[in-house]
């Protein structure tokens, strides 16, 4: 029930990692261009976006560390 949904979660954060780098290995840094070609704003908006994905990974992290110092890791 929790437990197996933990498990899964788990299981599905590597595949989404895993897919990520076989995706940044398989493009290399062309993957930035064609995000900025598809974006309104073109290269600045792909520098505004990796600055929000870095916010919400920044945010994610905290909140990661928040839930170690009091002694409950989770993945949400």
């Amino acid at each position: 029930t929790m437990a197996l949904e933990q498990r899964l979660l788990q299981v599905l954060s590597v595949v989404l990692a895993v897919s990520t780098l076989v995706a940044l290995a398989w493009f290399g840094r062309t993957w930035l261009a064609g995000l900025a070609a598809l974006l309104p704003g073109g290269e600045a908006a792909a520098g505004w976006c990796l600055v929000a994905m870095l916010c919400g990974l920044l945010n994610w992290g905290l909140g990661q560390l928040r839930g170690v110092a009091v002694g409950s890791w989770r993945l949400t």
